[in-house]
């Protein structure tokens, strides 16, 4: 879209510099009528008055004073006519010279702005992945009782067919569930956020999505103390006679399929979908946990600077 425009501000420049060329000649050639004109006029006004003068004592001296009247008057009109117009094109043509000019500088300073952004955004993004094990428990009701009185949705995803304000009216009536999965940095730099955009789990014969609540979820980053890294915590609802989880019996998922946005310290975003393949799952006293076997990423948009300002520190 930047292209074509840069091709429609290029075709308005040469039409501009069109009609600098028309404003130079449309005025001339007025200019050369209303020379004719007055030129007639004054004719036709000596030979009136030389026509209808009856006296003919020194004609030729009269004739000749009024004919040298006449070549003066016109000259003068001319010559000042001639210099007025000279201005008046010239004030045109450096009025649309000037415009150009700062169409070209905007243009520049546009595309400048935008060479800066890439190069920031090429040498500042971050690629995260997710790693050894993925844990399902249901959300302590302490965080629940806050979000019940809140209603601030943030960090929470929704089933497809469950619409925010059913959860709203009817809260008892959902189970929320938490997921925490360990995170590792494998290209780029520190991480910031991580948002959800769609979230599909994928069991034998049935699929599971999630939606944000509000225009895209905004998951926990975390930092384990007894394993030292981060980890990433979304909140899951879903209908209570879903059995989505289920603390006595594991769900068989195979995969689960995440977009994500990921974000760096630096304003930095890159756009992707991560696959995440298990090979066997473990039921504990409150949670369960699926082991990762391997993991999939393809980059959907590339980095982008999403924090504006960032790239002229």
């Amino acid at each position: 879209m930047k292209n074509i425009s840069r091709h429609n501000q290029t075709n308005e420049t040469q039409n501009s510099k069109k009609r600098v060329g028309m404003r130079g000649i449309i005025p001339l050639k007025f200019l050369v009528i209303i020379w004719i004109v007055v030129l007639v006029a004054m004719i036709v006004t000596f030979l009136v008055v030389e026509l209808g003068s009856g006296d003919r004592i020194d004609a030729y001296t009269g004739r000749s004073l009024q004919l040298i009247a006449l070549i003066t008057s016109f000259a003068a009109f001319v010559v000042q006519s001639v210099f007025t117009f000279a201005i008046l094109n010239y004030n045109s043509i450096m009025r649309q010279t000037m415009e150009e000019n700062r169409q070209i500088a905007d243009d520049v300073n546009e595309r400048s702005e935008e060479f800066r952004e890439l190069q920031f955004a090429s040498s500042n993004y971050t690629v995260i992945d997710f790693v050894d094990y993925m844990t399902l428990y249901a959300e302590s009701s302490r965080y629940t009782k806050k979000l019940k009185k809140d209603l601030d949705f943030t960090h929470y995803m929704k089933n497809e067919n469950i619409e925010l304000d059913e959860i709203k009216e009817n809260f008892d009536e959902f189970a929320f569930t938490s997921v925490r999965i360990p995170i590792k940095i494998i290209d780029g730099k520190t991480i910031s956020k991580v948002k959800f955009s769609r979230v599909k789990f994928t069991e034998d014969e049935k699929e599971n999505i999630f939606l944000p609540c509000g225009g895209i979820c905004d998951s926990l980053i975390l930092f384990n103390e007894k394993d030292h890294r981060s980890e990433i915590v979304i909140n899951l609802i879903t209908r209570k006679d879903d059995r989505f989880f289920n603390q006595d019996v594991t769900s068989p998922f195979l995969k689960v399929k995440m977009k994500t946005v990921m974000q760096s310290l630096l304003g930095v975003a890159v756009t992707g979908e991560h696959e995440l393949y298990f090979s066997n799952e473990k039921k504990n006293k409150d949670h369960h946990k699926y082991e990762i076997n391997s993991t999939h990423f393809e980059v959907s948009e590339m980095p982008k600077l999403v924090i504006k300002g960032m790239g002229k520190l």
